[in-house]
Order: structure tokens, then sequence, then C-alpha cells
């Protein structure tokens, strides 16, 4: 037992020795994971954060080109009475402002009357209505709206693309001073065929309808001034015009810069506007 005893000491320092050796050992796979897990969270935020970028910039170029396709709220943004090009043909084509109201609507009417002649007609091209970040499938849609800029460079545009150049060079000429309003209508069927056009609405309950497309303008040629109708009788007028190529056409549709709203029938749109 006294020869054991001599032997305890370095056993101590042995074991002091192991063990040392073990928790530095152990300690520095700590500090080596912990690194490496400090790593591989960084890495992680880094691909995190890129992935939001790229789902920003896909949301972002998303919007941009379905807003082309000119539905529910997008429509304001294609009225757009600021816009240099548009500012500068509307005082190309009016010579300024006028001096009294007779000449005011005859400044309006020469606008609608440039654009009848120098817009020419041409069908939209497909565009495509890019899915959501959920894996859904690619659509292609046969509508391509222009801005205004676009369809004056162009000289060509649909329908729609001529109503917007239209409102938005009448409101530049009136800067915001006459309620200027697109209106739409449709077929009720799987295939619908539409079609717009500007409305200038008055007092009264009372509309002026102009239609560079259809070649249609409530315009008094003799009296030279626009005629205000009854808003029931200028739209039944209007849809009459397109009896042939859109039949039992109703509205749809209403928008300016300021608004945009649906309805299931012309008389949902009559009720909206008698109560404005």
């Amino acid at each position: 037992m006294t020869g054991l005893r001599q032997y305890i000491p370095k056993i101590l320092i042995v074991c002091f020795i192991v063990s040392v050796t073990v928790n530095s050992f152990l300690w520095y796979q700590l500090e080596s994971s912990k690194n490496k897990l400090d790593t591989t969270i960084d890495q992680l935020k880094t691909v995190s954060k890129e992935q939001t970028e790229t789902i920003d910039w896909y949301s972002d170029l998303r919007d941009q080109i379905n807003v082309r396709l000119g539905q529910g709220q997008n429509t304001r943004s294609f009225i757009t009475p600021d816009g240099p090009l548009v500012e500068a043909k509307t005082h190309e084509i009016t010579e300024g402002h006028a001096q009294n109201d007779n000449e005011y609507w005859l400044d309006c009417f020469r606008i609608y009357c440039w654009i009848n002649s120098h817009i020419g007609y041409t069908t939209d091209t497909y565009t495509p209505v890019l899915p959501g970040v959920n894996n859904d499938p690619l659509e292609w849609r046969p509508d391509f709206w222009r801005m205004p800029a676009e369809t004056l460079n162009d000289g060509v545009g649909d329908c729609e693309d001529i109503a917007v150049l239209l409102a938005s060079m009448l409101e530049n000429y009136t800067e915001g001073e006459c309620d200027i309003w697109v209106l739409g209508i449709k077929t009720n069927d799987a295939n619908p065929i539409g079609h717009v056009a500007v409305v200038l609405p008055a007092e009264g309950n009372r509309l002026a309808i102009l239609d560079p497309y259809g070649g249609y303008c409530t315009w008094d040629y003799q009296q030279d001034e626009f005629i205000f109708d009854n808003i029931t009788v200028a739209i039944n007028k209007w849809v009459s015009h397109w009896a042939d190529g859109i039949p039992d056409a109703e509205v749809f549709e209403v928008f300016s810069d300021q608004f945009h709203h649906y309805f299931s029938s012309t008389d949902g749109f009559i009720n909206w506007a008698t109560k404005r």
C-alpha cells in the first residue's frame, strides 16, 4: 500500500494532463463547430437575402408586364396628361388654350379629329401573363395596352390605346377642369367582344361621346359644339352604332386617372353615374 501511494501523485498528474488534453481537444472541436455554424448561418442569410431580392425583382417585372393587360385599377396608369409627347402634341393641335367656351370645345373636337385622322388601327399582340411565385402556369392573352406616348410614336393602336391617348390629351388641354372618362362596352358571352371610347359627363346627367376608332362623335357640325344628351339616350345611341359588330353590348367598366369601376350592366353604370 505504501508503495502504491508513491505513484498517486504521478497518476494524478497523468489524469490531469489527460483531462486538460481532452478538454482542449473538445474545446477546439466546439469552437471549430461554432465557427462552421456561424459560417453556415451567414451563408443562409446571404442566400435568403438573395432569394428575397430575386422574388422582389420578379414581382416587379411581373407587375410591369401584366399591367399591359389593362385590367382593373391598372387602367388608370394609362392616362398620362403630363407626358411630354402628349403635352407637345396637344399644344401643337390647339395652339394654346381657348379664350371662350366655344373655342374651348372646338379645340377638344380638333384633338378628336387629329387622332381620328392620324392614328391608324392595329390589332394587339399577345401578352404573357406571368405567374406568381407558386408555380402557376404561364398564360398568353391577346391584349397589349400601349401608353399614349407609344401610340403617338407608333402612329397606330387599337381602341383602348386610341381612347386613353384621347383622354390624356383632353385632360392635358382642360388642365383637369373637365371630367373625362373612358367607357367600355362588351358582349356577355364566353368570348366577349369589347370596345372603349371617351365620354365627357356634364351637369344634368348628360354625356357627350368621342369614339375616334368608331368614327363616332356627338358633335353638332352646324353649331360647332358638343351634343350632351341625357346619359341613357347617349349610351343607347352609341351602343346602337356598334350593334352589328358588338351585338347586345352592355357597359362593363369606366375609368379615369382617378378611379376604375366594373359594372354588370349598362343600368349599373347609369345608376352609378347619376349618383355622382
